[in-house]
């Protein structure tokens, strides 16, 4: 099944699924919410797990979400629940590994929420 590039830029708006960024059909990347790494087509399923994934295709829309190209590298083969779960922990390693990042938060340049990560798709959804 070919991808429609149109039809995953305009699912959210011309926005990217995860961050919310604007971007165009060009600088977009087609994220798939459960990445073909994971997948066998031999079995039909998931390789953890091997749960069922008969109802769709892979390359179905509602596998496919508009990513920008930071999130796309960040995510690469990632869960959902696992790239939240990077993304919450930036600060931390920002926090432990960067003198700059404790100079800003010591100054009041930056400080950490803890606030859950929410995606821009999930935001939508709402």
């Amino acid at each position: 099944m070919k991808i429609n590039r149109n039809e995953v830029h305009a699912k959210y708006g011309g926005r990217c699924a995860y961050c919310g960024e604007e971007i165009t059909l060009k600088q977009m990347q087609v994220d798939h919410i459960i990445p073909k790494r994971n997948y066998s087509e031999k079995y039909g399923c998931l390789i953890v797990g091997c749960h069922k994934f008969t109802e769709y295709g892979l390359d179905d829309i509602r596998n496919l979400n508009p990513a920008c190209r930071p999130c796309n590298n960040w995510k690469t083969a990632m869960s959902l629940e696992d790239f939240r779960s990077e993304i919450a922990a930036q600060v931390d390693r920002l926090r432990r590994y960067r003198n700059q990042f404790r100079l800003a938060e010591r100054f009041g340049q930056v400080e950490a929420t803890g606030k859950p990560v929410i995606f821009w798709f999930e935001k939508m959804e709402d």
